[in-house]
């Protein structure tokens, strides 16, 4: 195999990319000390989910309050949120809130 020869610059980048990604491939709500608050109306839905994930889910929910709310529908709320790119304009301010980005 062929070495690359990179700036030190270039190999921090690359350090600080690969330490971003670990992160959040283990944690998909890394980047929140706090779970944000979202504005606007609320609906109530169903989702089909596994029962052994939904368990485990909500056991681990309720020992992270402070990123998740401590329930299932604040979690889920949160990840689908953060899968549609974390847009702005579902969030109240992070000073009206507390939310917190890490």
């Amino acid at each position: 195999m062929k070495k690359i020869s990179i700036s030190e610059q270039d190999q921090a980048d690359l350090k600080a990319m690969l330490d971003w990604w670990k992160r959040h491939r283990l944690d998909p709500l890394a980047d929140f000390k706090t779970k944000p608050i979202f504005q606007g109306k609320r609906k109530n839905t169903g989702i089909c989910v596994n029962d052994e994930i939904l368990r485990r889910a909500q056991e681990k929910a309720k020992t992270d309050k402070t990123r998740t709310g401590g329930s299932i529908s604040s979690l889920i709320e949160t990840l689908l949120w953060k899968y549609l790119e974390c847009p702005s304009d579902v969030v109240e301010t992070s000073d009206a809130n507390g939310f917190e980005e890490a």
